[in-house]
């Protein structure tokens, strides 16, 4: 797996995924069509990027993209993921949110790396508790969908110290 910036010509792909509903069901913004897409990778190619991309290594192709950008608290980052439905389940969101969190406490000198998920998004919250991250808080109808619906959310954190003392590899 190699982490690199977004292109604009990776709307194609990043389409491919974030139009399928078995990989968007638990995002906030839900499928994405064509255009969203192309916003969405024009946004994420400049500077004031808030994803990156993750491409598979042995096949060169972008499966999925980390959300990774300043949170509102001083010196936090929030982490996010969304991995195509055919690669999941092979450890590369946890790869990757290990890389940027290993990032964001060394190179940005982060103190807190936070991120979230619906308490039915098993995968996710797995993956944060592999990264040796704390459920500080479980938001009981705090995330309004415009469909009218109320989700429960997970509050995941880790600091650096915490991160810095942790194992590497969790089972």
């Amino acid at each position: 797996m190699v982490l690199r910036p977004i292109t604009l010509a990776d709307w194609p792909a990043i389409y491919r995924y974030m139009s399928d509903p078995i990989v968007t069901r638990w995002l906030p913004e839900g499928t994405l069509d064509e255009a969203q897409t192309q916003a969405f990778a024009q946004k994420n190619a400049g500077r004031s990027a808030r994803a990156v991309a993750v491409v598979e290594r042995e096949s060169g192709q972008l499966v999925g993209h980390m959300v990774f950008h300043p949170w509102f608290g001083h010196a936090t980052h929030e982490i996010g993921w969304a991995i195509s439905s055919g690669r999941q389940g092979r450890g590369y969101a946890t790869e990757a949110a290990r890389a940027l969190m290993d990032f964001a406490f060394s190179a940005l000198r982060c103190h807190r790396v936070v991120a979230t998920c619906q308490p039915e998004n098993v995968a996710s919250w797995r993956v944060m508790e592999k990264l040796g991250m704390r459920r500080e808080a479980h938001f009981r109808q705090g995330l309004y969908q415009e469909t009218g619906e109320w989700w429960d959310e997970y509050f995941y954190a880790s600091l650096a110290d915490e991160h810095f003392a942790a194992p590497k590899h969790r089972p």
